[in-house]
């Protein structure tokens, strides 16, 4: 551990250290928004810097050419590049560092087959190869850890953000729970509040929103308390809510083997938090949500199992994304979950039907006489 995070902040400094205007690419959720904004406030101690570029992608974590032109305009006085908390092949990670032409630090805990390559981008992550104990449940944790910067309350949020209430359960989140002087279990629901706030607006497809709140926490002595009383988050974080609960109130799913499928779809962008919920009432099954989110157009199928022993759900992506998806995942006890984008030209029966052929292989094998089911 204490090699490999010497190594990690030696090859993170290098980069951080080396320009004054950073342009960072963070995930729109929780994790995401709290990375950046740790990372934010760690730069901001150093005099030289004078600017900061934040964006996220248009939801979708395989982005186009439409986006790489809209960060070389907007990069255009950047002199580096951070990627944090985005499952993004890393084929497209080198293509966007190469036609930006800037030197790439990437911080991620999704697992990741396809690491990047290019001598251009500096990749930290390491639940890489999977996280089978938890060790790495936040992107903002691993950022946190290399800096030795960030409000303890405000990385446990992040660890919630992706966890939900089995993060109560998680060691690391524990720990920083107490740094920040709260009880893991009593207090949790301040963790939770501030990880649902900030999830709001990505829920109800305000990216503007979004790309808005790392650099104003950044400032924030207590980032968790400023998350509390902002009226704005407040209001969306209640319209999300009336509509998620609407949603899993009316949700039935159609029950294949030792799958658990729903055909769902709303307004706001609901599909990871329904699919965490969802498997959590059904845990000796896996649960496949698909779902449409009508304010952004997304589609998309997430396959998520509490189950013990389980095998990792995201080693169906490499063969999803040879059929043309966008797949990626986390391999993690407490989030072991498949996340599909479809494209326009998907068709959602066959985009289901080739998920659930990949799950249907997957738990085949582990069922196997002398399967590695670890």
């Amino acid at each position: 551990m204490r090699e490999w995070l010497e190594e990690a902040r030696r090859s993170a400094y290098k980069i951080l250290a080396g320009g004054r205007t950073p342009i960072i690419i963070m995930h729109w959720d929780a994790d995401g928004i709290i990375s950046a904004s740790i990372l934010i406030s760690w730069l901001r101690n150093h005099p030289h810097l004078t600017e900061f570029i934040v964006t996220t992608p248009p939801f979708t974590y395989s982005w186009g050419m439409e986006f790489i032109e809209q960060l070389r305009i907007s990069s255009r006085n950047a002199s580096y590049m951070g990627i944090l908390d985005l499952g993004v092949p890393g084929p497209l990670i080198d293509m966007t560092a190469r036609m930006l032409g800037l030197r790439t630090l990437v911080i991620d805990h999704h697992r990741q087959e396809e690491k990047p390559k290019s001598p251009r981008v500096t990749y930290i992550n390491p639940a890489a190869e999977g996280d089978p104990k938890g060790l790495w449940p936040s992107t903002a944790h691993i950022v946190s850890t290399i800096l030795g910067w960030g409000d303890p309350l405000f990385v446990a949020a992040s660890i919630v953000g992706d966890l939900g209430r089995r993060a109560r359960d998680n060691p690391v989140f524990a720990e920083y729970m107490k740094r920040a002087g709260l009880d893991p279990e009593n207090d949790y629901w301040v963790a939770e509040e501030c990880a649902r706030l900030l999830d709001a607006p990505s829920e109800m497809g305000r990216r503007d929103l979004v790309e808005r709140l790392p650099l104003r926490l950044s400032v924030e002595e207590d980032p968790c308390k400023a998350v509390l009383s902002d009226g704005l988050l407040a209001s969306m974080k209640v319209q999300a809510e009336t509509e998620f609960e609407d949603i899993l109130a009316n949700a039935e799913p159609e029950r294949r083997g030792d799958i658990m499928l729903y055909r769902l779809r709303g307004q706001g962008r609901h599909a990871s938090r329904l699919s965490r919920i969802l498997a959590s009432k059904h845990k000796d099954k896996v649960v496949v949500v698909y779902y449409e989110a009508e304010s952004t157009g997304e589609r998309r199928i997430y396959a998520r199992t509490f189950k013990s022993g389980a095998p990792p759900l995201v080693s169906a992506a490499e063969a999803l994304r040879r059929k043309g998806y966008s797949a990626g995942g986390k391999a993690q006890e407490a989030n072991n979950v498949l996340a599909v984008e479809l494209r326009p030209v998907h068709d959602a029966d066959e985009a289901i039907e080739d998920v659930m052929g990949e799950l249907d292989r997957i738990l085949g094998k582990s069922k196997e006489p002398g399967a590695n089911n670890k």
